[in-house]
Formats: structure tokens, C-alpha cells, sequence
């Protein structure tokens, strides 16, 4: 019985400790949005801390980078993201139900074709549904990875190739990145991609 409770308290040691790298990596990346966001004049600076709000809020940023020449990438960012969230519930919904379905003994009563068809058909929609997620997530994560690059372009002129690969390779870097860069002064000249 000591070894239960030895393992519980130290599940509950490690499960408080991740708890408080994921709440101060949001607080990192909630002030380092707001401080870039406020030396821009962009208002709603505290978007940084809501987590939809925060996605939009980077592409904000990314828009006052000259380079960006105009592109909405607060609007392209929220967009593809509710895009994806959406096709993710109803995938999830999908799984759930057709467990529910099954569990339940749904084709007891139809026809055996009947039931190919159905399956066949639901199995394809299915499959396109997770490939157009998956594709909307790799075209989401390039869109957001461009606003880093512009964001680091801005603030950390001549280092923004190392720090887009510390937050590609490294994710747990991008709320230190934006933490520390906060209260540099923003950069903006025309610089191409």
C-alpha cells in the first residue's frame, strides 16, 4: 500500500509541475504578444491572452512587417483555424456516434448491402475528412510560421532564421522567444522574404 501512495503523490507531484510550465509558457506568450502588440499601437492588446484571440493577434503583428505587403494574415490566421477546429469536431463527432451506433447493434434491422453501401460511402467521407484536416493543419502551421518569421524579422533583425528554427524544432521555445523580445523596438523596413 506505501508503494500506491508513493506513486500517486508523485503522479500528482509531476501532473501540478506540468501544469505550471503549460500556465507560465501562456503567460510568456500572452505578455510577449501584448508588449509587441502595444510598441506597434495595435489596439486590443490583450488578445495575447486568450487562446483563439492570441493566434489572431500574431497575425496582426505580422501585418505591420512592410513585407507582408497588406496581406490579412490576423483574418487568414482565425480563419483556418476555426476552419480546422470545425472539421475536427465533426470527425470526432463522427467517431463517437459511429461507436455509439455500433455498440448499440445499429444494422441488426437493414439490409446487408444496404449496410456495404452506407459503410463504404461513410468510410470514404470519413477518410476525406481526416486528409483535409491534415491538410488544413500543415497549410495553418506554414501560415503561422511565416507571421513568426516576419514577427522575428521585426523585432530581432539578423536572427530571425534562428529563431524561426528554435520555434519549428524547438515549440516550447516560441514563449520565450516572445517573451524576451517584448520591449525591442520593431524594425520596419521593406525586407522580401
Amino acid at each position: 500500500m506505501a508503494g500506491g501512495a508513493f506513486l500517486l503523490s508523485f503522479m500528482i507531484i509531476y501532473f501540478l509541475i506540468i501544469i505550471g510550465i503549460v500556465v507560465a509558457f501562456f503567460l510568456f506568450t500572452g505578455f510577449g504578444l501584448k508588449g509587441m502588440a502595444e510598441s506597434l499601437g495595435i489596439e486590443n492588446s490583450w488578445l495575447g491572452f486568450i487562446p483563439v484571440g492570441n493566434t489572431y493577434l500574431i497575425g496582426k503583428i505580422a501585418e505591420h512587417n512592410p513585407a507582408c505587403n497588406g496581406k490579412k494574415w490576423g483574418r487568414i490566421l482565425i480563419i483556418l483555424n476555426c476552419v480546422v477546429l470545425c472539421l475536427s469536431v465533426l470527425i470526432w463527432s463522427f467517431l463517437i456516434g459511429a461507436g455509439i451506433f455500433a455498440t448499440n447493434n445499429g444494422f441488426e434491422d437493414i439490409d446487408e448491402n444496404a449496410v456495404s453501401n452506407v459503410s463504404a460511402i461513410l468510410s470514404l467521407a470519413f477518410i476525406f475528412s481526416l486528409f483535409s484536416v491534415f491538410i488544413l493543419a500543415i497549410v495553418t502551421a506554414v501560415c503561422e510560421y511565416i507571421c513568426y518569421y516576419r514577427i522575428f524579422q521585426m523585432f530581432s533583425a539578423g536572427n530571425e532564421v534562428v529563431f524561426l528554427l528554435l520555434a519549428i524544432f524547438i515549440s516550447a521555445s516560441k514563449p520565450i522567444i516572445l517573451f524576451c523580445l517584448r520591449h525591442n523596438r520593431p524594425v520596419l523596413q521593406n525586407k522580401s522574404f
